[in-house]
C-alpha cells in the first residue's frame, strides 16, 4: 500500500507515524520548508513561542494519550488546568461563559429582567432558531442576555452583524449546544464545565512534537517533500499520480489530504472560473498577532482573556509564560501576543506601519484593569491572510457542496481542520483525526505494494 499525505500539520503527521508503524509506503507532501503547519513553534527573544496559544485537552480524546506520552518523556511536558476568562467592562468571568457567572453579575434585578426576558422570549418568539446566532443564543438565554455578553463580541470576531453569522458558530465555539435543560442545570451547579483539567504542553513548545513524528516517520521509512508545491494530480481506476512526470512525486493507492480544498481542486485540474463559482461567497477575516515583551508578575494569572469590552480591538490576550515557565525570554521576560481579527479594508491591516499597531495594542492594554502598568519593551508581528472563513447563513451548505466535489474523486479522503465545520478544531481534534484516518486506511482492503 502506498500512501500520499497532503500537508505536514498536526493531522497528517500523526496519521504518517501510525501508518509508517504498521509497514505502511507513506510519502508527505508539505509547501512549506518546515513541518508543523500553523502549530509550529518559533524563536523569539530566546524563547519557543507558537502562532497563537495552541491548546491540548486530554479530556475529550483520551487515544491521543498513548500517541503524546509515547513522543516525550515526563519530564518533558506538564499538566495543567487552563486558566481562561472573559474581560468585559471591568469584570473577569469564566470562559467558557456559564449562566451562573452571567447571573451574578446582573445582580438580582438584572436576573429579573433576563428572567422574564427568557420567559417572554420563548412564551411568543416565532423566530426560527436557526435562523442565525441571534436567533438561536436568544432562544437559548433570551435576547436580554444575548444583547449584553455575546453580540457585540461576536461582532467583533467576525466583522459582520450576528443576523448574518451561521447558528452553528454558536453552537460550537461559545458554547450553546446543550439542551435549556442542561442549561438551567449548570445555573445552580458549581461545578466546572467538562473539558477545563487535564490540559498538556511540552516544555519546549509545541513545536518538539511535530519534530518528534517527523523523526519517527522518518526512522520507520517514511519520506517528507518539503518546499513542493502541489502542481498537478492525475487519477485513473488504478490509483493516482502526484506531480507526474516530476521527481518529487509519483503515483499512490489514496491520498490522505489535509490541505485547503481550494488547492487540492486546483491540483485536479479545476480552473480559476470554477473554483470561484464554487466558493462564491465565502468571506474571510484576516488575522494579525501582535508579540511583545514585557514584565507582568501576578498582573496576568491567565493563560488567555477574552476580550468581550467593547472599548478593547483585540479579541483576545494571551501569556505565554502561563504554559510553562521556559517561555520567558532571555533576558526573564513574560511573551504576550494580542489577536486582531480584521477586514481586508481595516487601518491596522493596510497600514505598512508597525507603529500604528503598536499604538493600538498600548490603548487596548490601558483599558484592562490590572494591566495598565504594563510596559511593552519590544515587539514582534505576524499577519496572516484569510486565516478564518466568515461562518456566513450559507457557511455549511457550500462547505457540503465542496466535500461532495471533493469526495466523489476517487483515491482521495479530506481530513483535519480544511475539512471540519468545527471553528475550534484544536490541537487535540487535529491528532484525534489523524488517528481516526489512520485506522480506517488500515482497515481497508488495499493491495499491498
Amino acid at each position: 500500500m502506498r500512501i500520499a499525505i497532503l500537508g505536514a500539520g498536526v493531522t497528517g503527521l500523526t496519521a504518517a507515524s501510525i501508518l509508517t508503524q504498521e509497514g505502511v509506503h507513506v510519502e508527505v507532501f508539505e509547501a512549506q520548508s518546515q513541518i508543523g503547519g500553523i502549530a509550529k513553534s518559533f524563536d523569539l527573544w530566546g524563547a519557543k513561542v507558537e502562532f497563537g496559544p495552541k491548546f491540548f485537552d486530554l479530556t475529550y480524546f483520551p487515544e491521543i494519550i498513548h500517541e503524546l506520552e509515547g513522543l516525550l518523556s515526563s519530564d518533558e511536558y506538564i499538566r495543567y488546568e487552563r486558566n481562561t476568562q472573559i474581560y468585559s467592562d471591568g469584570i473577569l468571568s469564566a470562559y467558557p461563559p456559564r449562566p451562573l457567572n452571567l447571573i451574578r453579575q446582573l445582580g438580582p434585578s438584572g436576573s429579573i429582567k433576563a428572567g422574564i426576558d427568557l420567559i417572554k422570549h420563548r412564551l411568543f418568539s416565532k423566530e426560527n432558531p436557526e435562523k442565525n446566532v441571534s436567533a438561536y443564543v436568544s432562544s437559548k438565554i433570551g435576547g436580554y442576555l444575548f444583547e449584553k455578553y455575546f453580540r457585540s463580541y461576536s461582532e467583533k470576531i467576525w466583522g459582520c452583524p450576528c443576523e448574518e453569522i451561521n447558528s452553528h458558530y454558536a453552537k460550537l465555539l461559545i458554547g450553546f449546544n446543550d439542551s435549556y435543560f442542561n442549561k438551567i442545570k449548570q445555573v445552580f451547579s458549581s461545578q466546572k464545565g467538562k473539558g477545563t483539567t487535564s490540559y498538556f504542553f511540552p516544555d519546549a513548545g509545541m513545536g518538539v512534537i511535530w519534530d518528534r513524528l517527523g523523526e519517527r516517520i522518518t526512522t520507520n521509512g517514511g519520506i517528507f517533500h518539503l518546499g513542493i508545491p502541489l502542481k498537478k494530480i492525475v487519477y485513473d481506476d488504478s490509483g493516482i499520480t502526484i506531480n507526474p512526470g516530476s521527481p518529487e512525486g509519483g503515483k499512490f493507492d489514496q491520498i490522505i489530504s489535509t490541505i485547503p480544498n481550494i488547492f487540492l481542486l486546483k491540483a485536479l485540474g479545476m480552473t480559476g472560473a470554477e473554483l470561484k463559482r464554487h466558493f462564491a461567497g465565502q468571506r474571510f477575516r484576516n488575522l494579525i498577532l501582535a508579540y511583545f515583551k514585557a514584565e507582568v508578575g501576578n498582573a496576568m494569572p491567565q493563560h488567555c482573556l477574552y476580550l468581550y469590552d467593547k472599548t478593547i480591538k483585540g479579541v483576545r490576550l494571551s501569556n505565554f509564560t502561563n504554559f510553562t515557565k521556559t517561555k520567558k525570554t532571555s533576558d526573564g521576560k513574560d511573551i504576550l501576543v494580542m489577536e486582531y481579527w480584521l477586514d481586508d479594508n481595516d487601518e491596522l491591516w493596510t497600514s505598512s506601519s508597525e507603529e500604528i499597531i503598536v499604538r493600538q495594542l498600548k490603548q487596548d492594554l490601558n483599558h484592562i484593569a490590572g494591566l495598565k502598568e504594563i510596559k511593552p519593551e519590544a515587539f514582534h508581528f505576524h499577519s496572516i491572510k484569510n486565516a478564518y472563513p466568515i461562518p456566513d447563513i450559507k457557511y455549511l451548505d457550500r462547505l457540503a457542496h465542496i466535500e461532495a466535489l471533493v469526495n466523489d474523486i476517487p483515491h482521495i479522503k479530506t481530513v483535519g481542520r480544511n475539512s471540519s465545520n468545527a471553528f475550534n478544531f484544536g490541537m487535540d481534534t487535529a491528532m484525534a483525526s489523524g488517528i481516526q484516518v489512520a485506522q480506517e486506511i488500515l482497515q481497508k482492503d488495499y493491495s499491498r505494494a
